[in-house]
């Protein structure tokens, strides 16, 4: 709960014919995360190894993921609600729009591609559906009758 709750950024990264069998204990780690539900970003690259020419577009990727947590660490408040805030009365109309529950609507249609859209799709899943499965890194302890994650929510 406390690695949880600390909003640590964590990045597991590996080559899925890692010469140390590294591989092997980097799924592991993955799966004790996703398990514990610990936000997480888990690369696992076909064909890479421990070493090679893989290196330098791991690293590329690497750094990228680097960047865009940075960014994200240090996003204005401004920034955090564009993906976070309510859709606006607009936004929620153009949502039953594409859900085929009205007609289409008079004002500007929101921009489906950038960010804004993430708060947009958020709230335009029904109450049953986030009840049950949570909020996004949440899920369902169990999944078609399949344990899933542990209750370890925070």
């Amino acid at each position: 709960a406390a690695i949880r709750a600390s909003g640590l950024k964590i990045c597991v990264e590996v080559g899925d014919q890692d010469n140390l069998m590294l591989h092997d204990a980097a799924e592991l780690l993955h799966r004790i995360l996703w398990d514990q539900r610990i936000e997480h970003t888990y690369y696992l690259h076909h064909g890479a190894d421990h070493v090679g020419s893989s290196m330098a577009w791991r690293m590329e990727a690497l750094c990228q993921w680097l960047g865009r947590t940075w960014n994200d660490l240090h996003a204005s408040e401004e920034e955090r609600a564009i993906r976070h805030a309510p859709p606006s009365a607009n936004e929620r109309e153009w949502m039953g729009f594409i859900q085929g529950q009205r007609d289409r609507p008079d004002g500007p249609p929101p921009d489906w591609s950038g960010d804004r859209m993430i708060a947009i799709m958020r709230y335009g899943q029904g109450l049953a559906v986030r009840a049950h499965y949570g909020e996004q890194t949440d899920g369902p302890d169990f999944l078609e009758g399949f344990k899933w994650r542990s209750g370890g929510k925070a």
